[in-house]
Order: structure tokens, then C-alpha cells, then sequence
């Protein structure tokens, strides 16, 4: 395969649900990198980004009212870090 056609390739294009954010100042620790239980926060983006595309969920809530009639339970999650955040840098979250 030409090496050129895979430095191409975008890691985020077979993944249908993508939301970026940027790392704020109130997400870092007293070391100056993301603070972990924000990167929970990151994945909340991602969900919730991820419930705005499903059609059928819109059509139920819009029926409803909105969301109060919905409800979702997160029954695990859990993260390994790779490598530290820091201000200013922009994130993916990829679905």
C-alpha cells in the first residue's frame, strides 16, 4: 500500500459520532494537566452528543416534552491514561 494513502488517513473518519472540546482552565489540577475525574466529564460530552444523533430517541423525547421523561443509567465506566492534557488543547471524543 503507498505510504502516502495511509499518513492520509484520518483516525477519527470510522467513528459516526465525534464532539471536540477544549481543555479549560477549571479542568487542570495543581500540576497543570486535566485533572482524571474530567475526563469523565469529556465522556458525558460524547454521550450526549451521541443521544442528539439517534432519530428515534429525538422523536420519543420530542413526543414527551423533552428529556424529563427519559432516563439513562450509566452502570460502568472506567478510563486508562495514556498520556497527560494540558490548557488549551484540543480534544476529540469519537464514538
Amino acid at each position: 500500500m503507498d505510504k502516502n494513502v495511509v499518513d492520509n488517513i484520518n483516525p477519527w473518519d470510522c467513528f459516526p459520532i465525534i464532539t471536540r472540546e477544549k481543555v479549560r482552565w477549571r479542568d487542570l489540577d495543581s500540576y497543570g494537566h486535566i485533572n482524571n475525574s474530567v475526563y469523565f466529564n469529556y465522556f458525558e460530552q460524547g454521550r450526549i452528543a451521541y443521544f442528539e444523533k439517534i432519530p428515534e430517541l429525538l422523536k420519543v423525547l420530542e413526543k414527551k416534552g423533552g428529556t424529563s421523561d427519559f432516563v439513562t443509567i450509566l452502570i460502568k465506566t472506567e478510563a486508562q491514561f495514556k498520556s497527560q492534557g494540558y490548557l488549551n488543547d484540543k480534544l476529540v471524543i469519537a464514538i
